[in-house]
């Protein structure tokens, strides 16, 4: 199942349990943790999204699963391909109010991760990652109810590819490398 597969199977599951989080806002959070760090804790991650739940219920246990194979997806991107890194949004079918509610709690989602992630000074961050932490802030405050025309669409899609690579970029910036020298 591939990224794009997973956001309607994932919604579903996580609206049928009165989840913490929706969709999109779980992967912007795994995004940044795994901006922030070298392997995430998965069980952590999976008890922020979906809550406290009945370890016993199969819906618990199916969306469990989905998240474990968002988070492997996730992790293989963050290690091997970032440059192909994707975003878990809603595809193209949905109205396009929907979209961008979904990249707003993406962004949300992303923020809330790198703090949690462990990123709570930004003054010493480089000007360009500043900028581009304050542009997600900027997409979290976006006007959401707009018409699926043109112009709204190509500006979504820029957007959304400004999303993407900013999240490249805090990625490269951030990311500690598994192989680096640790103080003790």
């Amino acid at each position: 199942m591939q990224l794009n597969e997973i956001y309607p199977q994932l919604q579903r599951e996580l609206t049928a349990l009165q989840a913490e989080m929706a969709a999109t806002e779980s992967h912007g959070v795994l995004c940044a943790r795994f901006c922030t760090q070298v392997r995430p804790d998965p069980a952590a991650w999976v008890h922020e999204v979906i809550g406290e739940q009945d370890p016993n219920n199969l819906q618990v246990r199916s969306s469990q699963e989905t998240l474990a194979h968002l988070y492997l997806q996730t992790e293989q991107l963050f290690q091997d391909a970032l440059e192909q890194f994707d975003l878990l949004l809603p595809d193209e079918a949905e109205a396009l109010s929907v979209r961008m509610q979904a990249l707003v709690d993406w962004c949300s989602g992303f923020l809330a991760g790198l703090a949690l992630g462990g990123l709570q000074d930004t003054d010493s961050l480089d000007t360009e990652l500043k900028e581009i932490m304050q542009d997600f802030i900027e997409i979290t405050r976006m006007e959401v109810d707009v018409d699926s025309d043109e112009e709204n669409e190509k500006a979504f899609t820029e957007i959304e590819e400004y999303v993407r690579v900013g999240v490249m970029t805090i990625g490269l910036a951030l990311r500690p490398r598994p192989d680096a020298p640790t103080l003790h």
